[in-house]
């Protein structure tokens, strides 16, 4: 079949031309959907505490990781409702940020502190997915010419590079350390380690 079909074309330049067009434009739109679906999508599958901060006690070990397990759950639900998705933010700047993003301030509001403290240390630890597969957490499509030059930069991503932002606008709810001292407004209140009193930061 594809050789009769190679034989219709054969001799008709612009045929071929059309033909050529069509497959790359497909292709190209193939790769694009498949990184903006899942860059929304993301959720680790299992939360692993990875390159987490040394020195902390075996207790707050333990309460670290459940604290993770229990934000994957509510990152996962709010994901599958629609209130939020995970992105990188500032991919034009050399210091992109891994962005959890809340649809709506009314969700943030909703939770309990202890539950945006888990929240806060799930996107914290999914920094480290995101240095291993970049292009999941991305939703710049990889036919765009700064495609790789934005997985190179996510891929080098400090550990306290991630922040909960809000879609509608203005500071964000919560951000890492790193990115908190980016930050041009300074307010101490959306730094996690004020929010979170230290506790998961070494002694």
């Amino acid at each position: 079949m594809l050789e009769h079909f190679l034989d219709r074309i054969k001799g008709h330049p612009l045929r071929s031309f059309i033909l050529i067009v069509f497959i790359v434009g497909a292709v190209g739109k193939l790769f694009g959907n498949e990184t903006i679906a899942s860059s929304r999508s993301i959720p680790v599958e299992q939360a692993q505490l990875q390159e987490q901060p040394k020195n902390l006690s075996p207790e707050i070990q333990a309460e670290l990781q459940q604290k993770i397990a229990d934000g994957e759950r509510i990152a996962n639900a709010m994901i599958d409702k629609k209130r939020a998705f995970i992105d990188t933010a500032g991919v034009a700047t050399p210091s992109p940020v891994l962005d959890f993003v809340i649809m709506n301030k009314k969700y943030w509001d909703k939770l309990t502190k202890e539950q945006k403290i888990s929240l806060c240390l799930y996107v914290r630890n999914t920094v480290n997915e995101a240095k291993k597969f970049p292009q999941r957490f991305t939703r710049v499509p990889r036919t765009a010419p700064a495609y790789q030059s934005v997985i190179q930069k996510i891929s080098k991503m400090d550990a306290e590079s991630w922040m909960i932002s809000n879609n509608d606008g203005g500071d964000p709810f919560i951000m890492g350390d790193t990115a908190w001292k980016r930050y041009s407004v300074k307010d101490e209140d959306i730094s996690f380690a004020t929010f979170s009193g230290g506790r998961y930061y070494p002694q």
